[in-house]
């Protein structure tokens, strides 16, 4: 996995190095609203434009995913509370079964036995 990204870099690299070799001439970089200007080469502001670009789009597509960043919020804190519950009903059945276990056999309180027989016609 680290040789393609190593070999992606070297490339970016390549291009970066044959872009800026006959990109050096002076641009004048000047602001409309104030009367200033910079002298700089023509690969450097390029590549400033291209950053900005960046930074941009990853402004843009962090705001646009904010939805999907609060639903993911939601379900982690549902499923945490699922689990705590969950912690909760398995300590109350083991808690159940322990008691169970602790009583003799003859007062087992299950619902079969404590509820009378149905008794059929020509019973006492």
């Amino acid at each position: 996995m680290r040789l393609p990204l190593w070999i992606l870099i070297v490339l970016a690299a390549l291009i970066a190095v044959f872009f800026v070799l006959p990109n050096r001439q002076p641009v004048d970089l000047g602001l409309w609203l104030f009367d200033y200007s910079v002298q700089l080469p023509l690969y450097l502001v390029l590549f400033a434009a291209v950053f900005v670009g960046f930074v941009v789009g990853w402004i843009g597509c962090w705001f646009a995913q904010g939805r999907w960043r609060r639903y993911a919020r939601e379900r982690g804190r549902r499923v945490e509370y699922l689990e705590r519950e969950s912690l909760k009903l398995t300590d109350q059945i083991a808690k159940l079964e322990a008691d169970a276990a602790a009583r003799p056999p003859g007062q087992d309180l299950s619902l079969a036995q404590s509820s009378p027989e149905p008794k059929g016609p020509g019973a006492p």
